[in-house]
């Protein structure tokens, strides 16, 4: 049985599991093996994860918070004996792995990969001494990076791509040989795309205050990539196409059979992240030559973005640009992606998908009008032609319905788990073919 099956059935057999990793006493490392902890798990949470959600260049992931039975107090400090944490360092910078999916009636487990995210533990552990339970707040992998500063990185004042600038924080080390973020992303879970732009970091300025998080942030701005952790811990900085050419899942709502859409909650069209002129600072003074830009002017014609939509501007700045010629490419370039940026956009609820990751192709199936049981008669009017269908008729937009979609392609914006529940709310952005 394949994982559709087993999410398009009526009733699916889940399950999910939580494990965490400790640092050892002996030399600060974390353990090898992850360490069990799915029976003292009271209550789930949820987990979002999103980019280019709200408005674009902006990556999200919400971090989980779970509620364990803390009964034999196994999530004590570790200087408690009965303490999980015993013998070795503290609770704090503890990593957590979710695992969660659907077995079959053979006990196969779907997907491959079950993970659903890696968190890290950086908040105040409480505990309830009436329910006898303690509350974990686990954040984002990315709180990593924003605790050490760019400047920190050896070998940044120089004119390089932002692929070698990323390719060096990931290999970044203590200074004694040790690796600092590979002890928490394995050096094979970055997926780091070429680029060609060159970029001129000084330490005493331009990146001085900039968190490493920050800095690839600002590096995947003016590419036009986008920067995440994806659900199995890794990190990824390339463009913003959608992951693969084929679609990972089809959705099924109303007006189809195997349905796994829960909900349509909205559908929009996002005017809010369509650009149609670019105006990068990337010089420190503020003068007009400090700024180029790239865009339309307005003209009264059909055809003109900027009568259809008036002039929508995106404004940045990026000091670490090396050059004027090179500031020019990157504004022509990011306006060439974000006038294409306002295909629609809808919300969905749907049942639990445990492979799908934010970027992904999807495809789409939803009619918002039922034809079983209508009368078709008189309300459209039919092709001569005995080829001539209904479904290729023009019957759902003389009747004003919303929409009739089948296998539209959709790439997946944003993924928000309900561990609690098992189900998924995603946001998809329609892909013009």
């Amino acid at each position: 049985m394949s994982l559709t099956n087993l999410i398009n059935n009526p009733i699916g057999n889940v399950f999910r599991r939580a494990y965490i990793k400790r640092r050892l006493i002996s030399d600060g490392k974390y353990e090898t093996d992850w360490q069990d902890i799915t029976e003292y798990i009271k209550s789930w949470g949820k987990i979002q994860t999103s980019v280019d959600e709200i408005k674009i260049n902006t990556f999200k992931q919400s971090g989980i918070s779970i509620k364990a039975v803390n009964n034999q107090g196994k999530f004590n400090m570790e200087t408690n004996e009965a303490s999980l944490w015993f013998g070795y360092m503290t609770r704090f910078r503890t990593l957590l792995k979710i695992e969660a999916g659907y077995t079959d009636s053979d006990g196969t487990e779907y997907p491959t990969n079950p993970s659903q995210g890696i968190f890290i533990l950086t908040n105040d552990v409480r505990i309830s001494g009436k329910k006898n339970e303690a509350l974990l707040n686990f954040k984002s992998l990315t709180s990593v990076f924003d605790e050490v500063q760019s400047t920190d990185i050896p070998g940044l004042n120089a004119i390089q791509t932002a692929y070698d600038i990323v390719v060096k924080i990931r290999d970044h080390t203590d200074g004694a040989g040790e690796y600092v973020f590979r002890q928490f992303i394995t050096s094979t879970s970055w997926t780091i795309q070429t680029t060609t732009n060159n970029f001129l970091l000084d330490t005493a300025t331009n990146i001085d205050g900039l968190s490493c998080w920050e800095l690839m942030n600002k590096l995947a701005e003016a590419e036009g990539y986008i920067l995440l952790i994806n659900r199995l811990g890794g990190i990824e900085f390339r463009d913003r196409d959608q992951r693969t050419t084929t679609s990972q899942f089809s959705f099924y709502g109303q007006g189809f059979k195997d349905q796994n859409i829960i909900s349509m909650d909205e559908v929009r069209e996002p005017i809010t992240k369509y650009y149609n002129y670019i105006r990068l600072k990337h010089l420190e003074p503020d003068t007009s030559t400090s700024y180029v830009t790239a865009g339309v002017n307005t003209t009264v014609d059909p055809s003109s973005s900027a009568w259809k939509y008036g002039i929508r501007t995106y404004e940045f700045e990026n000091t670490l640009i090396s050059g004027t010629a090179t500031a020019q490419t990157i504004a022509s370039t990011l306006l060439a992606l974000y006038e294409n940026n306002i295909n629609e956009e809808l919300k969905l609820k749907t049942k639990f998908c445990p492979q799908l990751e934010v970027s992904d192709r999807v495809l789409l199936n939803y009619r918002s009008y039922v034809l079983q049981d209508v009368m078709l008669w008189d309300v459209d009017d039919w092709a001569t032609d005995a080829a001539y269908l209904p479904e290729d008729s023009e019957w759902a937009d003389e009747k004003g319905e919303n929409f009739d979609w089948t296998d539209v392609p959709f790439k997946i914006l944003s993924r928000e788990t309900d561990l609690d529940k098992f189900s998924n709310s995603f946001i998809l952005k329609r892909l013009i073919s």
